[in-house]
Parts: C-alpha cells; structure tokens; sequence
C-alpha cells in the first residue's frame, strides 16, 4: 500500500474555541470509516475518512498556539508532513473611551482587552485611516488621525480578520470667535 501523504488543512488557522473541525487534504488514505488524527505529539482524536483523499478530525480542547497536524488508518503509522494548525486567541474588546474626538487628530483611544499577546500586530482603523495600535498591559492605544468632522466606522483589526468595531464621531473643535469686556 501507498503511503498516505498530507498535502493540506482547512481551515489552517482556528480561533480558540472556534471551529470544531479539520479538514486535512492528502492522498493515499486508506479506505476505511475510521481514522486517527494526531495533535501535536500525544493528543489523539478519532477521524472520519470522507474519501480517500480527506480525513475530518475533530478538534480537541487546546490553548491559543500553533500545533501539528498528522493522520493515521492504525493508530501507529502517522504521517509526517508536519503542517501547522494557527489555533488564534479569543479576543474581547471590554470597552473603549473616548468615543470622539476632535477632526485635529492626535487623540489617543485607550481599550480595555483581553487575549492578546504583546507579539500581536494590531492595526486601528478610522474610516479609510489605518494606524498601528499600541500594547500592554490589557490596554491598546490607538491614535485618531486627522480628518473632517462626521461619523465614522472604527475597527481594531488583527490576524487579517475585524475584532471590533464601533461608531466613532470626529467632531469640530470649539472656538473661541471673541471675549467680551476686552478691557479688565
């Protein structure tokens, strides 16, 4: 018999207590009901062949991380193709403040989060307005750039998908036209 090669995962990135199942892409699998999907090094999970070339895993409870991906038809020869499942951490977006500013820019926009890594690259977007976020600490730090007064759709982004948005009003700073007495 061929051996089973592994040529793909779908999806290939999950988010921690997301999806519940794997699709893993190869050739050669054997023509049984049932297959072996392994997780990393130890963590193993019935399988179900769908043809001889997809294999349905079901995914086991498992921290925010990356982690291999490998199948067997007898619970001894896995495959070696060492494809890396991205399991992304559950974001949450606990508030946010101020909820306007001023068309100047400058403002910074502090949230409280939860579940993000200080390696993870976030992006604040105001409107068309894309900014790098700052982290620590459970807290981002956006910066408001400049742009005309109105509403307009604030988005924190991160792993190429929106983890939140909101409404966000810019709007025209105060002058001050005259002071009267002009005399003390």
């Amino acid at each position: 018999a061929t051996a089973p090669i592994v040529m793909e995962l779908i999806p290939s990135e999950v988010t921690e207590g997301g999806s519940s199942f794997v699709t893993v892409v190869g050739v050669h699998f054997a023509q049984r009901d049932v297959a072996y999907c392994r997780f990393g090094q130890t963590h193993i999970e019935m399988g179900e062949v769908k043809a001889d070339s997809i294999i349905l895993c079901k995914l086991p409870s498992t921290a925010a991380g990356n982690i291999t991906v490998e199948v067997s038809s007898n619970n001894i020869d896995f495959t070696r193709a060492g494809l890396v499942l991205q399991i992304r951490p559950t974001v949450q977006i606990m508030s946010f403040y101020p909820t306007q500013s001023f068309g100047s820019g400058g403002e910074i926009v502090t949230l409280n989060v939860k579940g993000l890594s200080n390696s993870t690259l976030v992006s604040c977007v105001f409107g068309k307005h894309v900014e790098t976020a700052e982290y620590g600490e459970d807290m981002l730090k956006c910066i408001v750039p400049a742009q005309h007064p109105g509403r307009t759709l604030f988005t924190v982004r991160a792993f190429q998908r929106t983890l939140f948005a909101a409404d966000f009003l810019i709007i025209t700073a105060p002058s001050i036209g005259r002071i009267t007495p002009n005399v003390a």
